[in-house]
């Protein structure tokens, strides 16, 4: 599913027009942003939540050239699934 058929799904169900859907997902997407950049927990309610989380250095290799690299450390967004929904798919995935 792609962005406008999520826009439109969520339209259809709410009866709420596709504009004002769009808005709200703007909105969501700011906030999360903000909430994030001050390294705080961002929970999205029934689906799981967004922290950042620190990466540390690491090596690798260049397979063609054998040339070794190194990533510098680094903050990242993660993603955890909330339980219901991993126990849901899991029994979707099971049918």
């Amino acid at each position: 599913m792609n962005k406008a058929e999520l826009i439109s799904k969520v339209a259809k169900d709410t009866n709420i027009k596709k504009k004002d859907v769009v808005k709200v997902f703007k909105s969501l997407y700011d906030t999360m942003g903000e909430t994030l950049n001050k390294k705080e927990k961002f929970t999205i309610p029934y689906l799981g939540f967004f922290k950042m989380s620190y990466r540390k250095s690491r090596k690798f290799k260049i397979p063609t050239t054998s040339e070794i690299r190194v990533t510098p450390p680094q903050t990242v967004p993660t993603f955890k699934m909330s339980t219901k929904v991993k126990r849901d798919f899991k029994k979707i995935l099971s049918e």
